[in-house]
């Protein structure tokens, strides 16, 4: 992160394609950046609005100092250890959410050409896939549709 410009105070707008830039989100919060963001609709909707875009490189000015501990926050990462034990324990409070496709979810492919076993977590909910936390214009649906979405599937939202 430093190499990039990157410390615990800086403003970090992220867009990509499909679910990267919200996996790289998770990575920045997890190691501490404290503002984080996503565009919604990415650059698609940037560029359908008519916003500027440029096509030259920005080299970044290195930072020395990321001014906080890292990982600031590593209770948002799950052990395989501990995920275990919460799946093992019939009274967790805890719900595993798979955000896979239905296919994958039910065990008819493992949707990934490495991974050979289909299946999913003991106990796991289906939690949708990625297109269906988008609207048709690429942005995120809101937070009471996503939550009446999963409370379908049986997601407890008090857990």
């Amino acid at each position: 992160m430093l190499a990039y410009g990157i410390d615990k105070d800086t403003t970090l707008y992220l867009y990509g394609p499909d679910s990267g830039a919200p996996r790289v989100a998770l990575a920045y919060l997890v190691e501490g950046l404290e503002n984080v963001k996503l565009i919604d609709g990415g650059i698609k909707s940037w560029m359908d609005k008519g916003y500027e875009t440029e096509e030259a490189e920005n080299k970044p000015v290195a930072k020395t100092d990321f001014k906080g501990e890292y990982p600031a926050h590593p209770e948002l990462i799950e052990s395989l250890d501990e995920a275990i034990k919460n799946i093992e324990d019939e009274d967790s409070k805890v719900q595993y959410i798979t955000t896979r496709t239905y296919d994958e979810y039910i065990g008819n492919t493992s949707g990934y050409s490495y991974i050979n076993k289909a299946g999913e977590l003991p106990g796991a909910i289906y939690g949708h896939d990625e297109a269906d936390y988008k609207n048709v214009d690429d942005s995120y649906i809101s937070y009471k549709d996503m939550v009446n979405m999963l409370e379908k599937e049986g997601v407890d939202i008090d857990k």
